[in-house]
């Protein structure tokens, strides 16, 4: 092949997996990749051969990072830290996969997106567009987070979730099962979003709110406390939470009397 870009060390390593232990070798490049400051002679990550990383573009292993079995690196893409992407994953465009996080079983990095910290994208998942995926974050089974969607903290999508706009997810929110989180909607807390309900606009679901069936929240509704929603109901603006008005009450009514206790 002409213009190779990275050749094979000779030092074989083992990498181990499910029980399995397979040969991996660090490569070193045969040139320079200016887009990734890489020299001609350094060294770079882990592979099990060369059907891992394209010499095509500027895709580029660094540090300890290991891709292997049928699992690729195309394009422009990055990958580094101590990341690995396994099976058949597919990292391509400009994307970055770093830190500690994993791609793995056929799931698909793309564009702009980037994959950091201690996440993980598995089960057929796409993650596109300027998406950032992070923390301990887990993207999984044929979900797809496009655009600029945040998704860090604790947060989980699967069951073909779809997370598109400026949307947040984050600290122990779960979105699932066909569920659909788009615009500038916000998830926090430990709110679920299940079974095809979809948060729209500016919403806001937090704290131990959960949406299921075919709801609807949009605008600026913001949904939190203990609230549970379901089956073809629809919101735009807020819905108190009950407790929360309750304890409103109970705070005037301690200022009134402290109040009069000082007259």
């Amino acid at each position: 092949m002409e213009n190779r870009k990275y050749e094979l060390m000779d030092e074989v390593y083992k990498h181990s997996r499910n029980g399995m232990v397979t040969d991996i070798f660090q490569i070193r490049a045969l040139r320079d990749i200016p887009e990734h400051g890489v020299k001609k002679g350094d060294l770079g990550g882990y592979v099990e051969g060369e059907h891992n990383l394209s010499h095509e573009g500027s895709c580029w292993i660094a540090d300890k990072a290991e891709v292997c079995e049928q699992a690729r690196v195309e394009e422009d893409a990055y990958v580094s830290g101590q990341a690995v992407v396994w099976d058949d994953a597919v990292i391509r465009g400009q994307a970055v996969v770093d830190g500690h996080s994993s791609v793995v079983f056929f799931a698909i990095v793309e564009d702009q997106a980037m994959v950091t910290d201690w996440s993980i994208v598995s089960d057929c998942a796409i993650v596109r567009g300027r998406a950032t995926i992070g923390g301990n974050a887990g993207i999984l089974s044929n979900s797809v987070v496009e655009d600029q969607v945040c998704v860090n903290g604790h947060a989980m999508a699967f069951g073909h979730a779809h997370l598109s706009g400026e949307a947040t997810i984050t600290e122990y929110a779960v979105i699932m099962d066909n569920a659909v989180i788009k615009d500038a909607a916000v998830v926090r807390g430990k709110a679920h979003v299940c079974s095809s309900a979809k948060v729209s606009g500016n919403a806001v679901i937090e704290d131990k709110a959960c949406l299921t069936g075919r709801v609807e929240v949009s605008g600026n509704a913001r949904i939190g406390g203990e609230t549970f929603l379901k089956e073809d109901i629809k919101i735009y603006g807020t819905v108190p939470d009950p407790g929360k008005e309750k304890e409103k009450e109970r705070e005037a009514v301690l200022t009134k009397r402290s109040g009069n206790m000082k007259r």
